[in-house]
């Protein structure tokens, strides 16, 4: 059976893009677990695209308790 050379081109985009996504979401995870926050505070923050990463940081700079960071930031 043949496929169609643009079926198979768009399955490979497809997955470059799911593999990208997970990329993305596991160092967000990573970065937010390097903050001090929990794992479950930690995979709510990554999977909420709009939780801002920098903020996370100065929060973390400051001194922000990682409770209080998570309300901000969530």
């Amino acid at each position: 059976m043949n496929v169609p050379l643009a079926s198979v081109e768009e399955h490979e985009v497809t997955n470059h893009a799911v593999d990208e996504e997970r990329r993305v979401h596991l160092w967000r995870y990573d970065s937010f677990i390097s903050l001090g926050f929990g794992t479950d505070q930690a995979l709510a923050l990554a999977r909420n695209g709009q939780a801002d990463l920098a903020a996370g940081r100065r929060l973390a700079a400051l001194g922000c308790p990682t409770q209080l960071a998570f309300r901000i930031l969530g």
